[in-house]
């Protein structure tokens, strides 16, 4: 009894130690957190990567409705005007719909015909003030206004050909897009209330709480698309008269392209303020 009494107290000594080395080997509470959140930040990105899989293998339809949602939010508030009118929601919904399609393409056509009436003068303006930088004995660039020339001709041949390309080669998809888009849009205006209402109380949260975030987002973009028109009213108003008190030719297509171009992000900004210093120093020179 006594040699099986020792062999346990033994084996219970050893079984201790080994659960004491076990317990002792610890790590720092800041280097768990640090793994927990590794862990963590790696499935939130799998899940994203996941997620845009998917909305790209179905990227002909989530587009169209993105555009759809957004141009809705935006507009739905004339469909609740005119219900309020007593005008029928679906009836509404149609006016409201051919209204903003006539805008798009009286922009569009506006635009376009501004720009292409008098292509050949902004052309002539665009190479005077190529010309201008290469005939300057103080630029970097003297002597090369061929060169320069040559040049420019080129990027427009190559975005000629390769964005327009791209783009005609792929009409269909875009005639199907838009005509998406437009049904999408005519469904959502005349059935908003519903929509939204579906919506918030299913996005995983309490319907208040969906609803009050749809809210939030709704009017996030609402404000947006009236911030953007406001200041590309303004920034197109303070152009023009500039370049009218400076003499600058194209005053009407320069105010106009820097309208257009203000619902451009970043790039929108750039592209008119170049557009509108070439034609100005082709025009009248530093």
């Amino acid at each position: 009894m006594t040699s099986a009494d020792d062999g346990a107290s033994a084996h219970r000594r050893v079984a201790a130690a080994a659960q004491r080395g076990i317990t002792g080997f610890e790590t720092q509470t800041w280097f768990r957190t640090l793994g927990v959140g590794s862990w963590l930040a790696f499935g939130i990105a799998c899940v994203l990567a996941l997620a845009l899989f998917l909305v790209a293998l179905v990227a002909e339809v989530a587009i169209p409705l993105a555009i759809a949602a957004v141009l809705a939010a935006i507009l739905v508030r004339l469909v609740d005007g005119l219900e309020r009118w007593r005008v029928p929601r679906w009836l509404g919904a149609t006016l409201v719909l051919i209204l903003g399609l006539s805008l798009i393409v009286a922009t569009v056509a506006l635009v376009a015909s501004a720009i292409f009436s008098q292509s050949d003068e902004i052309w002539s303006q665009l190479e005077a003030s190529l010309e201008q930088v290469g005939d300057s004995d103080t630029a970097p660039l003297a002597g090369a206004s061929d060169e320069l020339i040559g040049v420019t001709h080129e990027v427009v041949r190559l975005l000629t050909s390769g964005l327009l390309g791209s783009l005609f080669s792929s009409a269909s998809s875009f005639v199907v897009g838009t005509v998406l888009a437009i049904f999408m849009l005519l469904f959502l205006l005349k059935d908003w209330t519903q929509i939204t209402t579906w919506a918030s109380g299913h996005v995983g949260l309490p319907p208040e709480v969906g609803h009050s975030i749809l809210d939030g987002t709704v009017s996030a973009f609402r404000g947006y698309a009236t911030g953007l028109t406001i200041i590309g009213a303004a920034n197109a108003a303070v152009v023009a008269v500039g370049a009218v008190v400076l003499g600058v030719p194209l005053a009407g297509t320069i105010a106009l392209v820097s309208f257009i171009t203000s619902y451009v992000p970043y790039l929108g900004a750039f592209v008119a303020g170049a557009f509108a210093v070439l034609i100005a120093y082709g025009s009248g020179g530093l």
